[in-house]
């Protein structure tokens, strides 16, 4: 990593981190990081051109990278959280190294608010409850 974090994209650098990852996990593993990386991770970020400085001034991009997953690919939470790891360790050894001066995979949730199914499913669970409770008490 020679140039400026401004001049190096942020997608050009998870390719770089996910050939450094080959040898250091197992296969099974490492073709999680591979699909996960080549299929939407690469993509998106190659698509908008941000850089890594981008990325630590602004940690929201990533976090708009997440809802763009549930919100227009309609992937699982899971899987967003498995490609949050998968950008956070990549940025933590840029961190590290001190090539950035945070990590902003820190500064955001791959998760979005409750969802409105959650959370009737939970207050009607908690109705139930108290209904129940009512019953057995009396």
């Amino acid at each position: 990593m020679l140039k400026p974090i401004g001049q190096i994209l942020f997608c050009d650098y998870m390719l770089y981190w996910l050939k450094s990852m080959r040898h250091s996990v197992d296969e099974d593993t490492f073709g999680g990081y591979q699909c996960g990386i080549e299929s939407s991770i690469y993509p998106y970020f190659a698509d908008k051109g941000y850089t890594l400085a981008d990325l630590e001034q602004n940690p929201q991009l990533i976090k708009d990278y997440y809802d763009y997953e549930m919100d227009t690919r309609k992937v699982k939470a899971n899987t967003v959280i498995h490609r949050h790891a998968n950008i956070r360790k990549a940025l933590q050894e840029l961190y590290v190294d001190g090539i950035i001066n945070n990590n902003p995979a820190d500064r955001v949730s791959p998760l979005k608010r409750i969802s409105l199914l959650t959370f009737t499913i939970l207050r009607n669970w908690i109705r139930c409850s108290r209904f129940l409770k009512g019953i057995l008490l009396n």
